[in-house]
């Protein structure tokens, strides 16, 4: 029905609407999430207004050219929203390496914070590097965190970025105001220009794809029901 088919064309925007939506190939190239860059106003809050059901920590860890970084992120009923209420920012270049010690105690702290706000049970980290998820999983239990420590699933970007840039087209994703890493990230991040064919994000050790990374690990567990449930409305 003409009902459904609005509803499809919804979900998307910029070169996700004209493959998925007009059947057309085009390049991925420029500015990724197009509606952030020009309307970064839509998206931004100063407070949670809906009741959040429960929130997801995802862990990026960065190394020496890079920076590591925590996001969290919450879910009201049914999925309607999904907002990034915290972030933790730690640039090796400019602020200096940590320390596992130091990053394990970066991440008690940061969960700490969450609960004591919202209903945090899992936290999914970067796969790549499995000390760092170990220590961490050691200072959860120590510190008696209630959290469980995962491997983040690392699916295709593509999806993660369709999945967000479908969001920010439906008006149902929303950032907090302090959150500026991951807001900066969002509005800058680009296609690499010298792979316009693979859909490439840039990741120069300039740009922010840390926080992008952080941010996808926390709901891309769940991505699936998020965009899955909405259709059934």
């Amino acid at each position: 029905s003409e009902k459904i088919k609005e509803r499809y064309r919804s979900m998307y925007v910029g070169v996700f609407f004209k493959r998925f939506i007009e059947g057309l190939w085009v390049a991925a190239e420029g500015l990724i999430y197009i509606l952030f860059a020009e309307k970064a106003d839509d998206f931004i809050i100063d407070e949670v207004t809906d009741p959040i059901q429960h929130a997801v920590i995802g862990v990026d860890f960065g190394g020496s050219k890079s920076a590591h970084s925590f996001t969290l992120t919450g879910f009201t009923r049914g999925f309607k929203k999904v907002i990034v209420l915290d972030e933790y920012y730690h640039n090796n270049v400019s602020k200096g390496r940590l320390s596992p010690k130091q990053l394990d105690a970066a991440f008690v702290d940061f969960v700490k914070r969450a609960k004591q706000k919202y209903p945090v049970y899992e936290a999914y980290c970067d796969s790549a590097e499995q000390t760092l998820i170990e220590g961490l999983t050691v200072a959860a239990v120590k510190n008696r965190l209630g959290i469980e420590v995962k491997n983040a699933i690392k699916g295709p970007i593509n999806d993660r970025i369709a999945f967000y840039c479908s969001l920010m087209a439906q008006g149902r994703f929303f950032i907090l105001r302090h959150c500026k890493a991951t807001i900066g990230a969002l509005a800058s991040a680009v296609y690499d220009a010298k792979k316009l064919t693979e859909d490439v994000r840039l990741d120069d050790g300039i740009m922010n794809v840390d926080s992008l990374d952080s941010m996808e690990y926390s709901t891309e567990s769940i991505q699936s029901q998020i965009m899955y449930l909405n259709l059934r409305r």
